[in-house]
């Protein structure tokens, strides 16, 4: 069970095995969060309307493209 010990641990739950892979997420302001996959900036999100699934499927398609 993911034990919350901030706002940035959860983060690293909606990110789940991605955060293994190089993936982070920051918050720029009050309704922007921004994924980064090492220093390479790969999307970004609206807090009130992104989601776990959104986040994690778009870490998959971005780990597609890097082949």
């Amino acid at each position: 069970m993911a034990r919350y010990t901030g706002f940035q641990s959860v983060l690293r739950s909606v990110l789940g095995k991605h955060v293994d892979e190089g993936f982070r997420l920051d918050v720029s302001d009050d309704h922007v969060l921004v994924l980064y996959h090492g220093d390479d900036r790969v999307a970004i999100f609206n807090q009130t309307t992104a989601t776990a699934t959104i986040i994690r499927d778009t870490c998959q398609e971005w780990l597609s493209h890097q082949i």
